[in-house]
């Protein structure tokens, strides 16, 4: 990983080189946050800075406040608190927290930090997500940056074609066909699609866990092992997934890792009520797979999906919530939606600021 943030820095001197030859320079640049030194770059040729962020604005508030209030330095690691400032009330324990207050065996810190201090001297933040989905975190978050912050997901309605969405991602090791032809066999509703992400590893006794977890619910499933969803949807809520999930109108049974994977699963879980746990308990930093404390058992696999997947009037009204979040999510992106005016909103405060610009 240090090899990776290594030549993504290396990209700078290019970067800039191309940036000496374009004429006209451009209107504005949209960078990744994680790449930090786009900052001085964009300070270097005047030209705007806008930051993209991977996570929820939900996500954005509680790392902002537990960063300024510092409450996760006065408690134990076990001890359950409150987040300061938040529209409802979240609470967490140290454990469960991303590796800026919660560091794993690979210290980032000081990268972390770079990161932050940069955020900060951006002109505004691009977001995948869609305003209805955590308005108020939304308008708190503007708030903090000035009403700069465009939410324009979910991405992954970019593309209408069934096909590129398909391809996207590395090849199965199964027929798809074979696949498709099997879920068509079964009844709207009754898979669980179990995909627990790109970056996550389970130990052998964790994955022996999971599959006696999802065998003992009794329902058909989907398990996706690293080496058209009609389902409910067991994930890491890595904030791509959460968003998928979201906008596929999927109940989501949710098992948080690392990263701010915890807080993805408050906003599924508590917020919008649409997801139930599997009972993790604290972060599982990368290579720590085998760590005392973050196994979580078959039993807590199997209730979750069990609730998830009932039939009663909790399930229902489950189901309900998360189709009902699935069609807003295909409306924000139509014109007139929210994301596709926010586009738009984008485009036209960009050329406002030229114009300002040109008058000086």
């Amino acid at each position: 990983m240090g090899n990776f943030f290594a030549a993504v820095h290396l990209l700078q001197k290019p970067i800039e080189e191309m940036l000496n030859e374009l004429d006209p320079n451009p209107d504005c640049i949209i960078s990744d946050k994680h790449i930090p030194w786009t900052a001085d770059t964009c300070d270097k040729f005047q030209i705007p800075r806008i930051i993209f962020d991977g996570m929820s604005c939900f996500t954005q508030l509680v790392t902002r406040n537990l960063y300024i209030s510092k409450i996760y330095q006065t408690v134990q690691p076990t001890e359950l608190f409150v987040v300061p400032g938040l529209p409802d009330k979240i609470e967490f324990v140290k454990i469960q927290l991303p590796g800026l207050f919660n560091p794993g065996p690979m210290d980032f810190t000081d990268f972390r930090e770079q990161v932050r201090k940069t955020e900060s001297r951006a002109y505004g933040v691009v977001v995948n997500t869609f305003e209805e989905v955590e308005n108020r975190y939304v308008e708190e978050f503007k708030k903090l940056k000035g009403g700069k912050v465009w939410c324009i997901g979910p991405l992954s309605f970019s593309s209408n074609d069934n096909l590129d969405r398909a391809q996207r991602g590395n090849r199965a090791s199964i027929d798809s066909d074979q696949c498709s032809k099997w879920l068509d066999n079964k009844k709207p509703g009754s898979v669980i699609y179990a995909c627990l992400g790109s970056l996550s590893r389970l130990s052998p006794t964790q994955f022996i866990e999971l599959a006696l977890g999802l065998e003992e619910s009794n329902h058909p499933f989907v398990l996706v092992v690293k080496g058209g969803l009609k389902s409910g949807f067991l994930t890491h809520c890595g904030w791509n997934s959460t968003l998928e999930g979201i906008s596929a109108g999927l109940p989501m049974i949710t098992w948080p890792m690392f990263a701010e994977q915890f807080l993805n699963e408050k906003l599924l879980v508590q917020i919008l009520e649409i997801g139930v746990g599997v009972g993790a308990r604290c972060v599982m930093h990368l290579g720590e797979e085998e760590k005392p404390g973050t196994k979580v058992m078959r039993d807590g696999i199997r209730e979750a999906i069990e609730k998830v997947m009932d039939k009663g009037k909790e399930g229902f009204e489950r189901r309900k919530r998360a189709k009902e979040f699935g069609n807003m999510a295909k409306r924000v992106v139509d014109d007139g939606g929210s994301s596709c005016l926010n586009i738009t909103r984008l485009i036209k405060d960009i050329e406002q600021l030229m114009k300002n610009k040109s008058l000086l």
